[in-house]
């Protein structure tokens, strides 16, 4: 039963997306009105849906086995709130390879015990995982701040094959020791072990750091060649404030908005309401930002703002208030304190 669990966690760990990162996004940004972001994150972001899914069935495959075999006590108490825990400590401390990294993933998501979500990353590094010499990187630079911990381990997993070490480490590089040249050293390292990401991150460098636009037009379309959707949104940014060659800029928000990027009809939206002065198209692309993302208030914000303005058209004060009202009751953020705002303005000048 033991080696048919390692063969499925195995299977279900090498058919992961190669982009999923170990660790969530700790450092929950407020949403801007304005926001034009490319969404980088150097080394964190959510479980891609492919490896929630994996885990989902490799946990379950645990559950399955160990209810059948095992008693249901964890060594450590705070894993008895989490089934799937209490199987894998088993697991983990009966030698298998795996399942010390989905532990170590618990630790670090659920309890934010890093020195145990430690312990794990480096027992199963131990047992020849390369992943687990990642979530180690990760865990000293994202959760401690130990950027020479970091630096050490993510250089491990890059010298065990993980390209995502190499790209690890140009993040620590560029961000935190701003020798950018030895940066682009270890993000080429990554994209010629065939990181996609890491060739995005040279474009993002290029571009926000060194100013070298042709090089970081270069990089992005290499990126989206190998169908990188946040380069096609970046070419559009740049494009627009950089190069103010607005009618290709709209082309890669086009592109992007096609591949599926969320932020590019908010970008197309601010583009003709702000530069562009196309108020009735700007309505458009904020319509269809809002409905591909319904957490999207700032898109639905501005489309009020049109109609109590009278932008471009016939100004509609009922439209207006149905939308800040409902930007007031269910949004979040910045668009929510400002529809309140915009309420009680539109109720002061009623009363007077």
């Amino acid at each position: 039963m033991s080696a048919l669990i390692n063969n499925a966690i195995t299977n279900a760990i090498n058919n992961l997306s190669r982009y999923s990162r170990v660790l969530p996004s700790f450092c929950a940004k407020s949403q801007n009105l304005n926001n034009e972001t490319d969404r980088h994150s150097r080394v964190g972001g959510n479980l891609s849906p492919k490896r929630s899914i994996a885990s989902n069935i490799i946990i379950s495959l645990f559950t399955f086995a160990f209810l059948l075999i095992s008693p249901l006590f964890a060594s450590d108490p705070r894993l008895q709130e989490y089934a799937d825990g209490v199987m894998l400590e088993k697991a983990s401390e009966k030698g298998d390879r795996n399942a010390p990294f989905l532990l170590a993933g618990i630790y670090v998501r659920n309890i934010k015990d890093y020195d145990k979500a430690l312990y794990w990353y480096k027992t199963c590094y131990n047992r020849g995982n390369k992943d687990c010499a990642l979530g180690a990187g990760m865990v000293y630079s994202d959760c401690l701040g130990d950027y020479k911990n970091g630096k050490i381990w993510y250089k491990e997993a890059y010298q065990m094959g993980s390209a995502e070490g190499a790209y690890g480490l140009a993040g620590i590089i560029a961000d935190i020791d701003k020798d950018y040249p030895k940066a682009i050293e270890w993000y080429e390292k990554a994209y010629k072990m065939d990181d996609i990401e890491a060739a995005y991150a040279l474009g993002l460098l290029y571009h926000q750091t060194l100013k070298d636009y042709p090089k970081a037009i270069e990089w992005y379309q290499i990126a989206h060649n190998k169908k990188h959707t946040e380069a096609a949104n970046a070419l559009g940014l740049l494009y627009k404030q950089v190069l103010q060659d607005y009618p290709k800029a709209i082309e890669w928000y086009t592109i992007a908005y096609k591949m599926g990027d969320i932020n590019a009809p908010n970008n197309l939206g601010l583009l003709y309401k702000d530069v562009l002065k196309d108020y009735p198209k700007a309505i458009e692309w904020f319509q269809k930002s809002y409905d591909k993302n319904k957490n999207h208030y700032g898109s639905l914000y501005w489309i009020a703002v049109i109609h109590r303005d009278g932008l471009g058209i016939k100004k509609d004060l009922t439209k207006a208030r149905l939308l800040f009202q409902e930007i007031a009751n269910n949004g979040v953020g910045e668009a929510k304190k400002l529809s309140k705002q915009a309420l009680l303005a539109l109720d002061s000048a009623k009363s007077q």
